[in-house]
């Protein structure tokens, strides 16, 4: 197959060399090139794609940072960019996204992100009050050490908070390989540790061996319902195997499980990840904060992936002809983790959408397709690249001992065949929480608000996509 030059998620083509256009390098992942988006221009079918400003006249507040995917892989696995017209056309590898942009402080304890406006810590946060200097907590322990530090100053800052699930999602990248070393993460920046590496304890002290995939770190936001039947529940990232889990916040109502003792990272800065929806009133819903534009309808069945990717290329909503699967990323900005199946305030309960969006099965616990590839993840028997990531709207189910029950919490990032398994000794289940497999998926359709630039500003005319 021949690579397609990637676009950047207003449709334009990027190539490594544009006369006119500067492309900038960052020298994050060992010396990759990062295509900048370039400076947004008019981009429909029917002229009319003003992005609508937000209250106060403001034009979209937060950006969506791009997963970092670099290579496509087919439902095979095989790698390789298609050619549009092609199976797996439309991969997250196609489209250029908004860049990293990490800066490490000169004191070596924090990084500044320019595209979220958030800071970081740089290390994994240890307790240096406890013998062990443990970098494990609890939740309840790890809102406790956050108190701690901001009274100590640490970095020059006192306004340290644990991240949201989507401020802790937007440093994930996805060139990460837990077998290979590789963590989800940018480690020429942030320090990282595997499960292996780190010292874990039980409530009780008693150490026990971890894992090197143990490599999960709490987020600030609860789930609104319960997993395992009966267990408050906060949501983490795992750094080491790519994905978004809810974990126990604190024991069962029979004291089982105990709380989850997961690591930390430490963000302070601007709110990030508040949507603010607008019904278009042509079948789209705009995000006027993120400037991404969605279908207001879902694809009204599951499909295979190389499906899923054929249907939003194919699609032409309300007269645009620039949609596309979302990344990973994308389509983590519109769950609302206020909502659950389950939740206990009634009106919060269905999938973790906002209800301006339509659901077609809201029963059948919806998971819907992005178009980033799950590089390690596969069957027993068949090669990488053959799942993809997807996002949970409704329960992350599992199958455990037999039992069916929301193992991760709606709004869960986890990953599945990119085609439905064929041999019927393939397993249906997966992973230590046996993980529901499907292989076909809804799919609802992202493309970007561009605005429209001046008459006197020199950028190019609009146009289509190809």
């Amino acid at each position: 197959m021949n690579p397609e030059p990637r676009r950047n998620r207003g449709g334009i083509r990027a190539y490594p060399v544009v006369a006119g256009v500067v492309l900038a390098t960052a020298g994050l992942f060992g010396g990759r090139v990062v295509l900048r988006t370039i400076a947004p221009v008019e981009n429909t079918a029917n002229g009319a794609d003003a992005a609508a400003p937000a209250p106060g006249g403001a034009q979209s507040t937060w950006r969506v940072v791009d997963t970092g995917q670099t290579q496509c892989y087919d439902d095979l696995g095989v790698p390789g960019c298609p050619a549009a017209g092609q199976p797996c056309y439309g991969q997250d590898a196609q489209y250029a996204g908004v860049p990293f942009g990490f800066e490490a402080a000169a004191n070596g304890r924090v990084v500044h992100d320019r595209q979220t406006g958030l800071t970081w810590t740089r290390h994994m946060m240890r307790d240096e009050c406890d013998v062990r200097s443990r970098a494990r907590f609890t939740h309840d322990e790890a809102s406790a050490f956050v108190e701690r530090l901001n009274v100590q100053g640490y970095g020059g800052f006192r306004d340290w908070r644990i991240p949201s699930i989507k401020e802790l999602y937007s440093l994930i990248h996805f060139q990460g390989h837990s077998r290979r070393g590789t963590a989800y993460l940018d480690t020429a920046v942030f320090e990282f540790q595997f499960g292996d590496e780190v010292e874990t304890a039980s409530p009780a002290g008693a150490p026990r061996p971890p894992h090197p995939i143990d490599a999960q770190f709490w987020s600030s936001t609860p789930y609104a319902g319960l997993t395992f039947g009966d267990n408050p529940t906060v949501f983490g990232v795992n750094f080491a195997d790519g994905r978004i889990k809810g974990y126990p916040a604190g024991p069962g109502p029979d004291g089982v499980p105990p709380p989850a003792q997961l690591m930390l990272r430490l963000v302070r800065g601007p709110a990030y990840g508040i949507n603010r929806f607008e019904d278009r009133g042509d079948g789209t819903v705009a995000d006027v904060a993120s400037g991404l534009m969605w279908t207001r309808e879902d694809s009204g069945a599951p499909m295979s992936w190389p499906d899923a990717l054929a249907y939003a290329e194919a699609c032409t909503c309300a007269g645009y002809n620039d949609w596309r699967l979302p990344n990973a990323k994308e389509l983590q900005s519109i769950v609302d983790y206020t909502r659950a199946p389950d939740a206990a305030d009634a009106g919060r309960r269905g999938p973790a959408i906002d209800p301006v969006f339509r659901v077609s099965s809201p029963g059948s616990e919806p998971w819907y397709w992005t178009s980033t590839t799950h590089v390690e993840a596969h069957l027993p028997g068949e090669p990488e690249g053959t799942f993809a990531v997807y996002v949970s709207f409704g329960r992350a189910i599992g199958r455990p001992h037999g039992a069916t029950l929301d193992v991760h919490g709606a709004g869960a990032q986890r990953s599945d065949p990119k085609r439905p398994p064929a041999a019927e000794d393939q397993p249906v289940t997966l992973g230590p929480q046996a993980d529901e497999l499907r292989g076909t998926n809804y799919v609802r359709c992202v493309r970007t608000i561009v605005t429209r630039p001046p008459a006197s500003s020199g950028q190019r005319a609009p146009h289509a996509r190809p």
